[in-house]
This record gives C-alpha cells, structure tokens and sequence, in this order.
C-alpha cells in the first residue's frame, strides 16, 4: 500500500524548493527579492514539518512545533511586504 503521508511530504517540499529556486533565480535577474515566492517557501517548510509529525515522521517535539509557528509568522511579514511592494510599483 502506498504511504499517502510522504507522497505529501513530497509534494509540499517538491513545491517549496521550488519557490526557494524561483526566489533565487529572480534576485539574480533583478537584483530585489522576490518576497512572495519566498513566503510560499516558509508555508512549505512549515506544511511538511506539520506533515511530518502528524504521520509519524517525526516526532511531535516542541521544536517542531515552533519551527512550524515561526515559518507561518515569517510567511505572513513577507506576504505583507509582498502586497505592499506591489501595491506601491503599480
């Protein structure tokens, strides 16, 4: 049988490398962060450590708990500065 759970974890880290190599590759272009991208990226690390402990891949530290509750936080200042930066460009 087919572990849904790491299928998951894979998915949601698949797509947060994604983000980090798109945030990388627009602060090469541009030379200004990409504030978005890296705020779905703190979303992802934060999707698969919550990911992780609720199958069992982990275990269910304290640790794991703030991690998940930093990487929100810094996801949330960043999606703000990422409205407001488009928001003052447009």
């Amino acid at each position: 049988m087919v572990e849904m759970g790491l299928i998951w974890v894979g998915v949601v880290a698949s797509v947060s490398i994604l983000c980090i190599g798109r945030f990388v590759i627009h602060y090469r272009r541009k030379g200004v962060p990409d504030y978005f991208a890296a705020a779905f990226a703190f979303i992802g690390i934060a999707g698969v450590a919550e990911l992780g402990m609720m199958n069992g891949y982990l275990p269910e530290d304290v640790s794991f708990n703030v991690l998940s509750v930093g990487c929100v936080v810094i996801a949330c200042v960043l999606g703000a500065i990422s409205f407001r930066q488009r928001k003052t460009n447009a």
